[in-house]
This record gives C-alpha cells, structure tokens and sequence, in this order.
C-alpha cells in the first residue's frame, strides 16, 4: 500500500507542474537529461523515479577514471507499445548510453560535456470525433489513430553542477542544455473508422517515412537530503523540450504533414527521483 501511495505522490510532483506549461503531442516523448553529481573517479550516482508521462525511470553514472564519466538509462510505462490500446494511454519503452567528461571547477562546482545515442519504441493513440453539424450529410463517427514509432537519438549535453550543501541539509542544483536528432525508422499508422453504437466500419494501415527531428532540451534540477543520509537523496527536475517545425509543412494538411507537424511538437519535461550514491555510503562506513 506504502508503495502504491509513494507512486503516486511521485507522479504528482513530476507532472503536476509540467501540465501547466505544456502538453505532449508526438508519439515519441524526450527522455529526462542524465546530469550526476559526480565529481572524482570511482564515483557512482544511481537513480530511480517517474517522470511527467507517468514512465518509471532508473538511471546509472559512474566514473571509471579520473574525468571521465559514463552513464545509462531507460524510462518505461507499465504496459508494453507492443500491444494496441485503444484507452489513449502513452506507452513506451526507451533506452540510452552516453560518455564524457567532467571537470571540477572548485569545490563546489563542476562542468560536464557528454554525447550518447539511444533507443526507443512508443506507442500512442488519437482519436477524433466528426459530429456531423459540418457534414452535408449528419453524421456520427469516430476516427482513431493507433500510432506505433521506432526511433533511434543521437545527442549532445552540456551540463553545470553546484553542490550548495550546508551544515544542515545536502543539497545540489545543476542545470543542462542538449541538442539531438530523432531518426523515425518506423512510423506506422492503424487508422480505424467507428459508427456511433462504437462498431468498426473500417481500418486501413500505412507507414510514413518521417524526416529526422532536431530537439533542444533544458533542464534544471534540485536535489535534496540530510547530512545524516548524504548517499540518499530527493530530487525534482523540469525543463522543455522544443522541436520547431519545418516551414515547408505549415500549410499541408496532409495526413503525413500532421504525423510530421506532431512529432515537432515541443514538450515539458519533469521527474521527481530518489538518488543514491554508493561511494557516500562507503566512506560512512
């Protein structure tokens, strides 16, 4: 029950802010930037939350030696993007890698700069209803979409790292800006008719060769927790995700321009995570 209850506080914090500001449109949702507290070889960062889509989350950094920095991560909803619902539940499983490298400026702040590359299937559906008052004919009808997306990112983030911890509480606040490109190598369209007593009338499935979607991200982050407990943290993030579509399709109506035009949709980003860093346990012991 405590868990259940745990789940859902997360899911407010993370998406209660986010629904204020944007709301998601593309099929393929951004992953939350991976921005560690690392600052020295042989540290390790792992974390675990839900973000704004309500996909659970766990991420890993760790620096094998000095300056370097490697991480990895992936986010999934509950159900699998491999079977078609119809609810308008987003679903979808993602994972990534990166490398880099991160320079302590001070005791109190640190720079980084990694590049990485990813994977992710989604799966999401649209529907739309056609009440007849501008037919020449009244109608009823309902058209959904189901919409599965295989893509693949490319990706590079600059990030900044400020550890403000003071005698009475351990606190951090980093902030990142990544750019990326989203390869569609599969976008494939279940496009489904119902009447009004909700009987199917007629489904048709296509595929569309998508352009690759260029993302700029910015993300800011606040970690906090006890110096009593310094290797667990709480931390809460938000940041936007923007994808400016391409000129050329602003005046097609096409069903291919709309696939395009929704998958430039800009976003919000937000997670609520627990963070634990396993050399701070270490050294308590």
């Amino acid at each position: 029950m405590h868990s259940v209850n745990y789940y859902r506080l997360l899911y407010f914090l993370a998406s209660g802010p986010i629904a204020l500001i944007l709301s998601a449109c593309s099929v393929y949702r951004p992953s939350i930037p991976q921005l560690p507290a690392i600052r020295a070889a042989h540290q390790a960062e792992v974390k675990a939350g839900v973000d704004a889509n309500g996909f659970m989350g766990l991420g890993a950094a760790y620096s094998p030696v000095k300056y370097v920095l490697v991480t990895a991560a992936g986010s999934s909803s509950w159900h699998s993007p491999n079977a078609e619902n119809r609810s308008g539940q987003t679903m979808q499983r993602q994972g990534q890698i990166s490398a880099g490298a991160y320079l302590p400026l001070g005791s109190r702040n640190v720079v980084s700069v990694t590049a990485g590359t990813g994977m992710a299937h989604s799966f999401d559906t649209k529907t739309e209803i056609d009440n007849g008052f501008l037919s020449t004919f009244p109608s009823y009808r309902k058209e959904v979409a189901l919409i599965h997306a295989h893509t693949r990112q490319k990706f590079l983030q600059v990030g900044w790292q400020y550890d403000a911890t003071r005698s009475y509480a351990t606190c951090h606040f980093g902030v990142a800006y990544r750019i990326g490109s989203t390869t569609y190598s599969g976008y494939d369209v279940g496009e489904e008719v119902y009447s009004r007593e909700d009987k199917l009338l007629s489904r048709q499935d296509v595929s569309y060769a998508l352009p690759n979607v260029m993302r700029q991200d910015v993300w800011a982050q606040f970690s906090l927790g006890s110096n009593a407990l310094p290797a667990l943290l709480l931390q809460f993030g938000l940041g936007v995700s923007v994808a400016p579509s391409p000129s050329r399709w602003q005046n097609d109506f096409s069903p291919l321009a709309r696939s395009i035009k929704a998958e430039h949709e800009s976003t919000g980003l937000g997670q609520a995570s627990l963070v634990f860093y396993p050399h701070l346990l270490r050294k308590r012991h």
